[in-house]
């Protein structure tokens, strides 16, 4: 069974992304802050011991260091969950990679995707996504739950964390009707 304080998740880092601090409003002056900052945030949390689920998206842009290169500026054991940016990382050359994943954990099954559209309809159970960079980490009402760096103050999340926020987001009217 998976440690609920040493097993993470993150996604989107765009690293090297020099535009997506304009698109999606980050807090940082230059592409080279913003690399710095979410490294140092990533070693602060997750130990070389922790499991880590990557959502995609790891590097994007002319001139960014391919996603290999990043991931062996990251401790712990990462798997990744290849994103829509990820360019020279696949199943058949990183064998943690995968298009989806479904992990057991003690709340149930949980869907590990990149893209929240990519749900299967007929998936009953929580899924844990990238890609939206929203800054809304759980949806109570469609059990999904964002963590793109937008969402988790550009650090990763634990699994207790996840549950912690499930529990506290109020499933308010608004959700029943969809707005």
């Amino acid at each position: 069974m998976l440690d609920p304080k040493n097993t993470f998740f993150i996604s989107d880092f765009h690293f090297d992304h020099t535009n997506i601090i304009e698109y999606c409003s980050r807090p940082f002056k230059s592409t080279e802050e913003m690399n710095e900052v979410m490294l140092r945030n990533y070693k602060e949390v997750v130990k070389s011991d922790s499991t880590v689920y990557f959502l995609g998206d790891m590097a994007f842009g002319r001139g960014s260091r391919k996603p290999q290169w990043w991931l062996s500026q990251l401790p712990g054991n990462i798997t990744y969950i290849k994103g829509s940016h990820d360019k020279g990382i696949r199943p058949t050359n990183h064998s943690h990679c995968h298009t989806s994943l479904v992990l057991d954990t003690d709340v149930g099954r949980v869907l590990l995707i990149h893209s929240p559209w990519e749900v299967p309809k007929d998936w009953k159970g929580w899924a844990i996504h990238g890609h939206t960079h929203s800054e809304r980490m759980v949806d109570v009402y469609h059990q999904k739950v964002c963590v793109c760096v937008e969402a988790t103050n550009y650090r990763p999340v634990s699994l207790q964390q996840v549950r912690d926020a499930i529990e506290t987001e109020p499933y308010t009217l608004s959700y029943q009707r969809g707005m």
